[in-house]
């Protein structure tokens, strides 16, 4: 016989619909959050489940006062059908692609598409003109909602990441490496030659500039050149780190930077790095999306640029052997 003609088993499969739902539902611990994505109401999102769980014979959620949490069953089934769902999303886009422009959403925090990637965005539009590129602002780096972005930039220390893996949403997720980071004071020139800085307990004499956004910055760092008897509060506090660089470079006093987003500032002889050799607080940049999606021409073709232009940036490009 001809296998070909060979008959299969017949699929066993509920409606798109409700199977779209419940997934919505599973990812964002939401009824209300849910129907917002897929523009329905709230009793729609609720019902479509509950026939669900009847067809299948199976709870699939619970109420737990006003959360929503998945029973055993439905964590089991939600994982391979959101990635089911996300294949098909992208077997339609790959069809669908020779009639329309590729687009590409990429999540970063402010400082490092500010300081790092724009900078060096040209190169990759040049050469992809036919690849349309939006740059998004990072939020939580512990959340990643693949619904508002095709990927994500993110810097995390080894023990976060092995944290995050440990959640069932980020097992679903592609994680490559293509950065190393470490943090280290830096001010203008004009003020380290009014006050200069010989030793790092002479920071008491100056003003010491955070960012919200990294919040422990100048404990982790007085820490590692051991020094006490500090008050590693004091000073004046920006939302980010970019506008916390910004007031260094101004001469409002001293920052802690990070390399590599600083590393322009140094070349440049615009922000200086008054202790040499004293940098702490390891971690790494990731380019982060949904393990379905990473073979996606378009996020393929960003991450090989992307590893590309870290080698070739000055400052911490990722070790040669970890590439």
């Amino acid at each position: 016989m001809n296998p070909a003609h060979t008959r299969r088993p017949r699929r066993r499969l509920p409606s798109l619909q409700m199977l779209r739902a419940f997934e919505a539902v599973a990812h964002h611990g939401s009824v209300t959050l849910a129907a917002e994505e897929l523009s329905v109401t709230h009793g729609a999102v609720s019902h479509q489940v509950k026939a669900l769980e009847a067809q299948l014979g199976v709870r699939l959620i619970e109420r737990q006062g006003r959360r929503i949490a998945l029973t055993e069953p439905g964590r089991r089934y939600a994982a391979p059908l959101q990635a089911a769902l996300d294949g098909m999303a992208l077997a339609t886009e790959q069809l669908i692609q020779p009639t329309r422009r590729a687009s590409l959403t990429i999540e970063a925090t402010a400082t490092f598409a500010v300081r790092w990637l724009i900078p060096r965005l040209g190169s990759f539009c040049h050469a992809h003109p036919d690849i349309d590129v939006r740059v998004a602002t990072a939020g939580d780096v512990r959340e990643f909602d693949h619904r508002s972005f095709d990927a994500s930039i993110r810097c995390l220390d080894d023990a976060a990441l092995r944290t995050l893996q440990r959640r069932r949403d980020w097992q679903e997720m592609a994680v490559h490496p293509f950065l190393d980071e470490t943090k280290f004071p830096v001010c203008s020139p004009a003020l380290l030659r009014a006050r200069p800085l010989r030793k790092p307990a002479d920071l008491r004499r100056h003003t010491l500039l955070h960012a919200r956004s990294t919040p422990g910055a100048w404990q982790d760092w007085l820490a590692a050149a051991r020094v006490q008897d500090l008050d590693a509060t004091q000073g004046l506090t920006f939302d980010n780190l970019h506008f916390t660089l910004q007031a260094a470079t101004r001469g409002l006093g001293v920052a802690i930077g990070t390399r590599p987003v600083v590393q322009e500032a140094l070349d440049a002889g615009t922000l200086v790095q008054p202790f040499p050799g004293i940098e702490c607080d390891p971690r790494r940049y990731y380019l982060v999306c949904p393990a379905v999606t990473d073979g996606k021409p378009a996020i393929a073709t960003f991450r090989q640029w992307l590893l590309a232009a870290a080698h070739e940036a000055p400052g911490a490009p990722l070790a040669p052997d970890e590439a």
